[in-house]
């Protein structure tokens, strides 16, 4: 088990971005949040098994919204946390 926390950069804010990640992660049994960021980019923690958790981090990196685009992405691994289900924030 794993957590994350990934920040894509890009058209990412106004295009359902969050809304798309909350749906690929409660169909994966992912937990955490999404929220947006000031500077239009928008930030991931995500909760999961390893295998999950990379696999999620790819389907959002390859821009899971049919119209938003990821130009830039930062990755980090974090201790585990046990998030109780995935919000948007």
């Amino acid at each position: 088990m794993k957590t994350i926390k990934l920040t894509v950069y890009g058209r990412v804010q106004g295009v359902g971005f969050r809304y798309t990640t909350k749906i690929i992660a409660d169909k994966m049994g992912i937990t955490g949040t999404v929220h947006n960021n000031d500077d239009g980019s928008v930030t991931t923690f995500a909760s999961g098994d390893n295998d999950l958790i990379d696999s999620f981090r790819e389907k959002i990196i390859n821009n899971p919204s049919p119209t938003s685009n990821v130009t830039n992405y930062e990755f980090k691994e974090l201790n585990y946390k046990d998030y109780s289900s995935f919000e948007i924030i």
